[in-house]
């Protein structure tokens, strides 16, 4: 289960998470968001955007920009729930990167709607009008070399998939 994207030059594979991941990296980086399918509709990635996205998911890795925030969880495989988070900055320190990206989760700081309500919604459960709570045992972590090829790869095909159909 998952999404695949048939392009005129290849196919990628992406399970629900990787999808979800995906897309939040993209949003949270800036993308135009409009060629994303939530659904398997067919949907069409066009090759300006395919390319677009692809130049920004190289950016996001090597301006170092990647996160994962981990935030323990038992009621998550592992005991932990990992999310994506894209830094404004690169290369910063460990706490302020750690304060900025907790920041975004708080909506304390400004981010896209998307972003904000699939964090709010996924990760707080929430309820009402009430902001959502950092636990104090949260921690954001560069991703692991494995996370960083995968989006890497997604990328690599992107670039070279003449469009593509997401199914």
């Amino acid at each position: 289960m998952g999404m695949d994207y048939a392009g005129r030059n290849g196919s990628f594979h992406l399970n629900w998470s990787g999808h979800s991941y995906m897309a939040s990296i993209l949003d949270q980086a800036g993308a135009d968001m409009t060629d994303w399918a939530g659904g398997n509709d067919g949907k069409l990635i066009h090759v300006k955007t395919g390319k677009a996205w692809a130049k920004l998911l190289r950016t996001v890795v090597s301006e170092n920009r990647l996160r994962i925030l981990s935030v323990p969880d038992t009621t998550y495989s592992g005991g932990c729930f990992h999310w994506p988070v894209v830094l404004d900055q690169p290369k910063g320190d460990v706490p302020r990167e750690t304060r900025e990206a907790l920041q975004v989760i708080s909506g304390t700081a400004p981010v896209k709607r998307a972003t904000q309500e699939g964090i709010s919604g996924l990760l707080f459960k929430i309820g009402g009008d009430r902001r959502p709570k950092i636990p104090d045992d949260a921690d954001v972590a560069v991703p692991e070399k494995g996370m960083t090829d995968w989006v890497l790869e997604f990328a690599e095909f992107l670039d070279t998939c003449g469009g593509c159909r997401q199914y």
